[in-house]
């Protein structure tokens, strides 16, 4: 049977017969037909045995007539007239009709039903469709096409409903697994915070049983005085003398002018910087008429003060928002565009009113973060410092020093007064014709000339203290993390009114998801007090503040050789020296700490017939130190530098040393010498606490902040 112009037919297809599509006839050749398809709308063109009619418009003419089957299931078939009557217009036929677009309009309930009853049948709908063979002389739409069609609908949306479970499946599976791995992270920290206490704990009560084993290493001692020697014997010290006269042309009242001659004793006596006691007798050496006892005390040096900055104690604080894009300051580039101190309306004043930095970083998006676009989402945080006192710390250096030689000067061992001799310049005795002038003074190099020092002042103006540091100070305006200065203000008003800045350094700010944690560590100034504060004593010199003259001293112990002049007019000038034998006693063992600033004390008596100073030398060290019949402790301090020392428990140190005050005495000084401090301690870290403006996580955030870093801290 040829097929008619507006048939409509079934397509043969490679698929199985369900899936066969169907097609409106639109030209007809003579061995094929060009056809539209349903679905598709493409114009396509078949051979005729691949084509097979659903209905067709019988002509009037035409008789019915019944062909009877052998078969149990047969059907009547209606003879077509080739001139048969035009079919109705697509748009007029009823299955033309069924486009895709009618299954949107299937409620849900109805959609259900329909995949239920699809699984249901679908196993006799395939022995059905599997057994259907189409017939070309098909007199019209049958109950089986009209079934295959239905099933083939409900097959495609039952298909697209499966896909659309499967992928929600998959969602879901994901995100039970973050859920997962972010327990499985919190679990990990905790067991790892329990090991590492219970590590400590060991540690610890290890460290307490261990006993300390006596050692002996090869040492290495710099040691000084740091005391004011009260001795009254007479050291012997290289002296020149020689004299001259001098002639004076002097005018007298009404009879012209008349020359005096006078001859002067001029001595040049060379002394140690510390403990040396010089002894000078004018006139006859048996009975002289004046005894004049010269005793060097330490080489003096004042600063010339050069402020540097002003600072406070503070502490760093952060808070943080987050905002989705597209909503308030949020925008594609804001993050890259942010300034330090940019005004944004989501961080609270108080932030914004202090020192501070504005940072922003990329968040997470989509639902699951609280936002409607999943572009990432802006982290806006401010760290910021606060005042935690009401002290003022100016920091200061002294780029140069002014030296001078003290002095103790005796006469006729009854009256005593202490000078500074400046170099060259001449000191005249009170009451003498004796003059003194200090030659070839030179400061010492010592590491505090190149210290900082920093003054603690209240509110009012009252000085509180004065430490030194050896701590790099940094550059006026530019706060360095780790220098002096973290947090610098540039004037003493400034730092009143705490206008002041710190490095943006100090805090690590990370962000994550929706929130942002800072660590930040800074210095504290007051710890300054602690460490070194005035008056301070180091191995070789004192550091003080000079209340009357408001400056900084130091006492240079150096123990350096320089020269006196000892101009005495009309007189003559003999030396006196006492010899004795000093033996020099340890009162008690000393202690200290290896290789740091302040090193080990240590507690030495002398005792000699007469008053004296005696030279204590130990290695490669010489130090004078007083010494009598009842004299005084005299208070060490030295460094000590140990190869083999132990480093992580007390050592047992032996020195050998001797004592010369004309004859010379052996001795051993002994004690402990712990590990630097310094490197025993632990990295603290510490987590500022943080201000949680806002949040958009809606579906997230009360789980994920059900524990977090912090509170584990805490915990443990």
């Amino acid at each position: 049977m040829i097929p008619q112009v507006n048939d409509i037919v079934i397509i043969e297809e490679d698929g199985h017969k369900s899936s066969w599509p169907m097609a409106r006839i639109t030209e007809v050749g003579s061995r094929s037909a060009k056809m539209i398809t349903g679905k598709t709308n493409r114009l396509i063109e078949r051979p005729f045995k691949k084509i097979y009619p659903l209905e067709v418009r019988p002509s009037v003419s035409s008789e019915i007539k019944t062909t009877p089957t052998t078969t149990s299931s047969s059907t009547q078939a209606l003879p077509m007239n080739p001139q048969a009557i035009p079919l109705q217009a697509a748009h007029e036929q009823p299955i033309a009709k069924r486009t895709r677009s009618s299954r949107i309009l299937l409620s849900s309930t109805t959609l259900s039903l329909v995949v239920v009853f699809c699984l249901l049948h679908s196993v006799t709908a395939t022995e059905t469709l599997d057994g259907f063979t189409p017939q070309h002389k098909t007199a019209g739409t049958s109950i089986v096409d009209i079934w295959n069609t239905i099933s083939s609908l409900v097959t495609d949306i039952a298909i697209h409903l499966g896909y659309s479970v499967m992928f929600l499946g998959i969602i879901a599976t994901l995100y039970c697994f973050s859920i997962l791995l972010h327990v499985t992270d919190l679990v990990r920290i905790l067991v790892h915070w329990m090991v590492t206490l219970l590590r400590k704990l060991i540690s610890t009560v290890i460290r307490k049983c261990r006993i300390p084993r006596p050692s002996k290493p090869v040492t290495r001692t710099i040691v000084m005085l740091h005391f004011v020697l009260l001795v009254y014997g007479c050291n012997d010290v290289n002296h020149a003398r020689s004299d001259e006269t001098v002639c004076y042309n002097r005018n007298a009242e009404g009879n012209g002018t008349h020359m005096e001659c006078v001859i002067n004793s001029v001595s040049l006596i060379n002394v140690r910087s510390t403990g040396s006691i010089t002894c000078l007798h004018f006139g006859d050496a048996q009975q002289p008429v004046l005894t004049l006892k010269i005793e060097s005390d330490a080489i003096s040096t004042s600063c010339q003060k050069n402020t540097l900055f002003f600072s406070r104690d503070f502490k760093l604080d952060y808070e943080y928002i987050q905002r989705c894009d597209m909503k308030g300051s949020c925008s594609e580039k804001q993050c890259t565009t942010l300034d330090p101190d940019q005004d944004l309306p989501e961080l609270s004043n108080l932030a914004k009113s202090k020192p501070g930095f504005t940072g922003c970083l990329p968040g997470c998006g989509c639902v699951n973060c609280g936002c409607l676009f999943c572009d990432p989402s802006c982290l806006f945080y401010r760290t910021y410092a606060t005042p935690t006192s009401n002290t003022i710390y100016e920091v200061f250096h002294c780029p140069s020093w002014t030296p001078k030689l003290r002095v103790k000067i005796t006469i006729n061992n009854s009256s005593s007064t202490t000078t500074n001799l400046s170099p060259g310049v001449r000191y005249m005795i009170p009451g003498t014709n004796i003059s003194l002038t200090a030659i070839g003074l030179v400061s010492p190099p010592i590491s505090a000339h190149s210290a900082n020092y920093i003054h603690a002042r209240s509110p009012d103006g009252q000085l509180l203290w004065t430490a030194l540091t050896f701590n790099p100070a940094a550059s006026p305006g530019t706060p360095t993390k780790g220098f002096v200065g973290e947090l610098m203000c540039p004037t003493n008003s400034d730092a009143e009114d705490f206008n002041c800045q710190f490095d943006n350094a100090l805090c690590r700010c990370v962000g994550f998801s929706t929130s942002v944690q800072c660590i930040c560590r800074h210095q504290k100034m007051k710890d300054f007090q602690l460490k070194n504060k005035l008056p301070f004593t180091s191995s070789n010199h004192q550091i003080k503040f000079n209340d009357e003259t408001e400056q900084v001293e130091i006492d240079s112990t150096y123990d350096g050789v320089m020269g006196i002049q000892v101009d005495a007019i009309n007189a003559s000038v003999s030396r006196f020296t006492e010899i004795s034998r000093c033996v020099t006693t340890q009162v008690e063992t000393f202690n200290g700490c290896l290789s740091c600033h302040t090193g080990v004390k240590l507690h030495l008596k002398c005792h000699s017939s007469v008053k004296t100073s005696t030279l204590v030398t130990c290695s490669d060290f010489h130090a004078n130190i007083a010494c009598g019949p009842d004299s005084p402790t005299t208070d060490l301090q030295f460094h000590v530098k140990a190869v083999g020392l132990q480093s992580s428990s007390p050592s047992t140190i032996a020195i050998n040393c001797s004592s010369d005050c004309g004859h010379r005495v052996e001795f051993v000084v002994r004690g402990t010498a712990a590990p630097n401090p310094a490197f025993l301690l632990q990295n603290e870290l510490k987590i500022m606490g943080r201000t949680i403006l806002g949040s958009a996580n809606i579906m997230t955030t009360n789980w994920l902040r059900v524990m977090n870093y912090r509170d584990l801290r805490l915990l443990v």
